[in-house]
Order: structure tokens, then C-alpha cells, then sequence
């Protein structure tokens, strides 16, 4: 897909231009930009899988008529949708604590607005799903849902109010393993 490659193309030119600033002045700005765009190749990765593989009514098992089952029980569902789907626990605070309301827009709307609640929903219609992508991408890498879930939160850190704790090194770490989420997302996509 030509738009993960230009949000990672774009992300990229970003660190160079930061690294130039950085040997110039020796003080880097902010870099909340870079990290957007990589969130976006995420989310954009996460899109694909989505188009091909919607999830429908996954939804309505953090819900029982039309209201979010209680918090614990939601966490322990997502929780056995994960390790079904062959992914390491625990799995990720963030994925267990999605918003219910957002995960069923994502289900009903076909698109993700917000990374987390779009991969708790896809990890939901996965687990029913025994050709599903996400199983073979979690038995092939069990950690994925936690360096999906570093790296959202490294890019949320930065790129919402109050960020911009982040090193120019940390972010070519996280650079190099977005491209590996991607890339790993994608070609268990191919798989098929």
C-alpha cells in the first residue's frame, strides 16, 4: 500500500531533517511529527487488514443489549481473544481498556479512528475466525500486540499535549520497528 509507504517515507525524512538540526544547532525540536506518521503507517496497516477482514459483529462481545458488559469482563474477553489468536500476555493495558463505544464504531463504521480500538477489534474478529491474519501473526510473533502498544504510546507521548519527553534516539528506534510492525502485519496478509 503506497500510503504506508509515504507515512513511513515521510517519517523518515523527518529524523534526517532532525538529525541535520541536531548536528547544526545541537538542540532537536520537537519530534511529534515523525511519530505521527509513524502511528499513521500503523494505522494505515491495520486498515488494509481491516478492508479485507471487517469485523463486523465483533463488537457485541464487550456488550450485552447494546450496553458495554462490565469493565472486567471486557478486559478478560479481550484478554482470551488475544492468547487465542496465539499473542503473548499480558496482553497490553491499553488494548484491554479500549473504549467499547469506539471499538463498535470501528466494527459498524469500517474504519479505525483511533489505533487501539481498531486492533481490539480486529484481535476480536480474529478469534473467530481460525484463518484469520492476526492468529498467524500472533503465532509467528506473539509479542507484536506489545511493540504495537510501545510504540502507540511512544507516539501518543509525543504527539498529544503535554508530550515531547522523547530523544531523537528513541524515535530511530521506534522508527525501525514500525517498519517491522508493518511489514510483519503485511506479510501475514500475503500469507493467505
Amino acid at each position: 500500500d503506497t500510503s504506508i509507504r509515504d507515512r513511513l517515507k515521510a517519517a523518515y525524512e523527518d529524523i534526517v531533517r532532525l538529525e541535520n538540526q541536531s548536528r547544526a544547532a545541537g538542540v532537536v525540536e520537537r519530534i511529534d511529527s515523525p511519530y505521527l506518521r509513524l502511528r499513521q503507517a500503523v494505522e494505515k496497516t491495520m486498515a488494509v487488514l481491516q478492508r479485507v477482514h471487517p469485523p463486523r459483529h465483533a463488537w457485541r462481545k464487550l456488550f450485552s443489549q447494546d450496553m458495554p458488559i462490565p469493565r472486567d469482563g471486557r478486559e478478560q474477553t479481550i484478554a482470551m481473544c488475544a492468547r487465542v489468536c496465539g499473542f503473548a500476555a499480558p496482553c497490553p493495558q491499553s488494548l484491554l481498556r479500549a473504549n467499547p463505544a469506539k471499538v463498535k464504531a470501528v466494527c459498524i463504521f469500517e474504519e479505525g479512528w483511533n489505533l487501539r480500538p481498531q486492533c481490539t477489534a480486529m484481535l476480536l474478529a480474529a478469534s473467530e475466525v481460525s484463518g484469520h491474519p492476526l492468529r498467524r501473526l500472533g503465532k509467528k510473533w506473539p509479542d507484536w500486540l506489545q511493540r504495537l502498544d510501545s510504540i502507540a504510546e511512544a507516539a501518543g507521548g509525543e504527539v498529544h499535549p503535554g508530550g515531547g519527553k522523547g530523544s531523537l534516539e528513541r524515535l530511530k528506534e521506534d522508527a525501525k520497528a514500525t517498519v517491522h510492525l508493518c511489514a510483519d502485519l503485511l506479510s501475514v496478509l500475503g500469507d493467505a
